[in-house]
């Protein structure tokens, strides 16, 4: 039964990833999209009653909402004043919009790390854990092996 635990977790987490990189896949191709509307240019000339037009702004605002989203919003004076069920809720947050578009969350990181620092240490715990788990999602698995009698892994 142990086997058979394992084997299921081990399924859970390749689905996890697969979808982790499918959602990085189209983040990316979306990214692309971005650059070439920057490059295009002339966006606030165009007819929202061109179907065409109307996409390329519906694509810039989206654009201009996630520069705004990667903007640093905890200070300690915010986090002092947060009660604990609504900073465990942003770490919650924090932790999904990190996995979930890790390109521009280098500032939202930060406000996740914030929390490693805070004077309750349950919310420090749950802090840690989502760095835990952001952690094991961006980063790649690499095989740790035992050194022969050779000293070489």
């Amino acid at each position: 039964m142990d086997a058979s635990n394992q084997v299921a977790k081990r399924k859970a987490k390749e689905d996890r990833r697969r979808d982790v990189k499918s959602q990085r896949k189209s983040r990316l191709q979306e990214t692309k999209n971005q650059g070439v509307l920057k490059k295009a240019g002339g966006l606030d000339k165009l007819d929202p009653s061109n179907e065409k037009d109307a996409q390329k702004l519906k694509e810039k605002a989206i654009l201009k909402q996630r520069e705004g989203q990667n903007k640093e919003t905890l200070t300690e004076e915010v986090q002092s004043k947060l009660s604990f069920a609504q900073k465990l809720q942003m770490v919650k947050s924090l932790t999904v919009s990190i996995v979930s578009f890790p390109a521009f969350a280098q500032n939202k990181l930060k406000d996740l790390l914030k929390f490693c620092a805070d004077n309750n240490l349950d919310v420090v715990l749950k802090a840690v854990k989502a760095l835990q788990e952001v952690f094991c999602d961006i980063l790649p698995d690499y095989r740790i092996r035992q050194l022969n009698e050779e000293g070489k892994g």
